[in-house]
């Protein structure tokens, strides 16, 4: 599999950014929009559904698919540098990639959430 970008809820400008940046790293890139909510990680990655506008997620999704380790540091390096909301950083794995896609933001945004309160629980403690 080539280096690819899976993103969500990025738009217009936002997408063009991204697009640019993935240029310059060399990554191929797809954008999944609500209405591909119901296919999976995999068949979204291979094309299926692939639309180029729908209504966009309220997350921004950054998904890393074929990369190495240090490709994908230097990518999320250079993304914090422009101007991108602060998006779910990922990676494609064995079992995600069996997910459907709304299934993967909602076990993204509540590991999120999960983090946070830990984080606040072990600032409490202190």
């Amino acid at each position: 599999m080539n280096k690819k970008i899976l993103a969500c809820g990025l738009d217009g400008e936002q997408k063009d950014l991204l697009k640019n940046l993935c240029s310059q790293k060399g990554f191929d890139y797809i954008f999944a929009y609500r209405d591909q909510d119901d296919l999976l990680v995999k068949e979204i990655l291979n094309g299926d559904g692939n639309f180029e506008k729908g209504d966009i997620h309220s997350e921004v999704l950054i998904m890393f698919a074929g990369a190495e380790q240090n490709e994908i540091i230097d990518f999320i390096e250079s993304y914090k540098k422009i101007d991108l909301p602060k998006p779910l950083f990922c990676m494609v794995t064995e079992h995600n990639l069996n997910w459907r896609l709304k299934e993967l933001l909602d076990h993204l945004v509540k590991e999120r959430e999960e983090v946070k309160r830990y984080m606040q629980n072990r600032n409490n403690n202190k």
